[in-house]
């Protein structure tokens, strides 16, 4: 339930019947993260609880968006819900849809605070800021998780010492994306190069439209039908 899952379409019924779905499927060593983000705190709070006691304890959750925050009213908003969860809170930052971003300071000051702000997943296509939260907050707290938001930033994200990326593309080509993590893992940079360039043209499909969930959802449509791979370039490409 995060912006793929267009969570700001969903009401609290149809977000834990997904929750309640996510929940009854045998994970292994899979980690899930439920998304928690609503306009409202108490009912992200609601909502972090609700996937605590289905035993999802991983939630990802927006700052309040269409009114702009400062830096401070970000920090009440996380600090007001991660004093009212167990849950592992990871921040989801998302500017352009947000209209803020939140700093690395001000997440420095939440990581100190509260033992249950575990993470963050940065949404900028810039690595930056992606960066300075690796210096800022990484240093001092080495357990806390940075995520890059687009697929192109795994190996920057990787080599800064974050911790993987959460994107879009890789829900269409899963087989390859796991093919430049394990080249990775091994070292073996000049696949991992090959990878990179390949992700780097794919990146397109987030162009095609200012709103780039439905454009990115068709592909998906295809791979559910096991349609020939031609299909989902041309809707890539086209």
């Amino acid at each position: 339930m995060g912006s793929s899952g267009e969570f700001c379409n969903l009401d609290m019924i149809k977000s834990k019947k997904l929750i309640d779905i996510a929940a009854s499927f045998d994970k292994g060593s899979l980690r899930v993260f439920s998304g928690a983000s609503r306009m409202d705190p108490e009912e992200s709070v609601a909502l972090a609880n609700y996937a605590f006691e289905k035993g999802l304890d991983e939630v990802m959750i927006l700052s309040s968006y269409y009114f702009p925050l400062n830096q401070d009213a970000i920090f009440d908003f996380y600090s007001f819900i991660a004093s009212k969860t167990p849950s592992k809170i990871f921040i989801y930052n998302f500017p352009a849809h947000t209209g803020h971003s939140v700093s690395p300071e001000t997440t420095l000051k939440l990581v100190d605070k509260h033992n249950n702000i575990y993470g963050f997943k940065d949404s900028i296509l810039d690595m930056g800021n992606n960066s300075d939260l690796i210096k800022i907050v990484k240093e001092i707290f080495p357990h806390f998780e940075v995520y890059s938001g687009f697929d192109n930033n795994f190996t920057h994200n990787i080599l800064s010492e974050g911790n993987d990326c959460i994107g879009g593309l890789s829900n269409i080509i899963p087989d390859y994306f796991r093919l430049w993590m394990d080249s990775l893992a091994i070292w073996d940079m000049a696949q991992v190069s090959e990878c990179q360039r390949h992700i780097d043209k794919r990146m397109d499909i987030y162009t095609i439209s200012d709103n780039f969930i439905p454009v990115i959802k068709k592909p998906w449509y295809f791979v559910k039908l096991s349609a020939p791979i031609y299909a989902c370039r041309l809707i890539i490409t086209n």
